[in-house]
């Protein structure tokens, strides 16, 4: 999602470049923005962590004695499935300090990020997660992307797209799909993490001929394939804050099921629940039995209302954060 708000803030009139330690060194900014740590502490080698972090606070201190505001987009309280978690803690410390502006995606996030990091003290804003405009290819029919994965027409499709990791609970999904026995199919595409969740997840679909697999990277034009071929995208996340996977899902026009944990139920709220279907407690085959009949017999048109969550909507929120921030006017 950040190439998306990064396209729409330069038509905003800023100029963006990518937060690397070397353009922290040798760049000037006016302001510094960073949106996630996973790929400075998903490391299972502690000193690359601490290299990592190392450079990136080195780089922030040098642009903020230059007189860079430092601003944080909290997506997750913390990063899921850290191998380091103690190690990336302290550095998150020391890094939120430094912190000028906060933008958290939803209410929720706010006093459970406050609490579990009380250092984070910098002014805030909500500004939700946006949709994903045209940035994907949209030209193929729901007919030919179910040829393409030889899926007949009467099933209906329940799909699960995006980089795949143990706390979004892919295996439970597959459990309760193959034990319904109706004319459905499970559509799984996406990056798994773990080699041994992958072994799992390739076990349950040679069990069940109703499951498709396409497991790795995933190129922006084959996203259109999932999301035209399916009827509903379920998302049975064990903890999440917030989901762009499910944003891509709507901006496709497909109902989506979550988890009512987090800012799920803000989602809700924002477009309505015939679009966001919430449940509580564990997944499990009620579960996906009453989603995929609300999936078939709810009329809600073709396209969720999320005007408000465009993505020019939301750069402009950013701009206007960024400005407040910067001590800068329009």
């Amino acid at each position: 999602m950040t190439w998306m708000l990064n396209c729409e803030l330069e038509k905003l009139g800023f100029q963006v470049s990518d937060l690397t330690y070397e353009n922290l060194i040798a760049e000037r900014y006016d302001l510094v923005h960073l949106h996630f740590f996973e790929g400075l502490t998903g490391f299972r080698n502690p000193l690359r962590v601490i290299q990592r972090m190392g450079r990136l606070l080195k780089g922030i201190d040098r642009q903020r004695a230059a007189g860079a505001k430092l601003i944080y987009t909290a997506h997750n309280v913390v990063t899921h499935d850290a191998p380091w978690r103690g190690l990336e803690n302290w550095y998150l410390e020391q890094f939120l300090r430094r912190v000028d502006g906060t933008i958290f995606v939803s209410e929720v996030s706010i006093p459970l990020v406050r609490q579990t990091f009380p250092e984070l003290k910098s002014p805030s804003v909500v500004i939700p997660l946006s949709d994903y405009g045209d940035w994907y290819e949209d030209r193929v029919t729901g007919p030919e992307a179910r040829a393409e994965f030889g899926i007949p027409e009467s099933a209906l499709v329940v799909a699960h797209l995006g980089l795949i990791r143990k706390y979004k609970n892919v295996p439970a999904l597959m459990r309760a799909f193959s034990a319904d026995p109706g004319d459905h199919c499970l559509l799984i595409g996406g990056r798994v993490a773990e080699d041994d969740l992958r072994g799992e997840i390739e076990a349950l679909a040679a069990a069940d001929p109703r499951i498709k697999l396409e497991l790795g990277h995933l190129d922006d034009d084959r996203i259109q394939f999932f999301m035209r071929a399916a009827d509903v995208a379920v998302f049975p996340y064990r903890n999440i804050l917030n989901s762009g996977s499910a944003m891509m899902a709507l901006t496709f026009g497909k109902p989506v099921v979550v988890p009512n944990v987090g800012s799920m139920p803000e989602l809700q709220q924002r477009i309505n629940a015939d679009w966001v279907r919430l449940y509580d407690g564990e997944f499990s085959e009620s579960v996906l039995s009453s989603a995929i009949a609300w999936a078939k017999e709810t009329d809600r048109g073709e396209r969720p209302p999320m005007a408000e969550l465009s993505v020019a909507a939301i750069a402009a929120q950013h701009a206007e954060f960024y400005r407040k921030i910067a001590g800068t006017s329009a």
